[in-house]
C-alpha cells in the first residue's frame, strides 16, 4: 500500500480498497474497450452497449470523470447504431492505455 501513496488518484477516491483496485479498473477498461471494438466490427451494438454500461459504472465508482463522460457519449452513439461509436472507442482505448502505462511507470 505504501507504494500506492506515490500515485495520483482521482479526487474522491479515498477508500483504501478502491485505491488498491484502481490499476485493475484501468486494465479492465482497456480490455473491455478492445472487446467493444471487436463487437462493433461484427455490428453487435447490443452487446457493446451492455459492456459500455458496465464500464460506465466502473468509471463512476472510481471517479474517472473523463472516462465516464466519454462512455456516456459512446452509449448514446451505440443506442443510435452510429459508426462514430467506433471512433470514440478508439480514442477512449488510447486514453485508457496511456493512463495505465503512466500508472505502471
Amino acid at each position: 500500500m505504501d507504494d500506492l501513496e506515490n500515485y495520483s488518484f482521482p479526487q474522491g477516491l479515498s477508500d483504501p480498497d478502491l485505491v488498491e483496485l484502481y490499476p485493475l479498473a484501468l486494465a479492465r477498461m482497456v480490455q473491455d474497450v478492445d472487446a467493444m471494438i471487436d463487437l462493433l466490427s461484427n455490428k453487435d451494438f447490443q452487446r457493446a452497449s451492455f459492456v459500455a454500461y458496465k464500464l460506465h459504472g466502473i468509471s463512476a465508482l472510481f471517479y474517472m470523470e473523463d472516462f465516464s463522460a466519454a462512455l456516456k457519449k459512446i452509449i448514446d452513439h451505440l443506442e443510435n447504431k452510429s459508426s462514430l461509436a467506433s471512433v470514440l472507442l478508439e480514442d477512449l482505448g488510447a486514453k485508457a492505455r496511456m493512463k495505465l502505462k503512466n500508472y505502471e511507470a
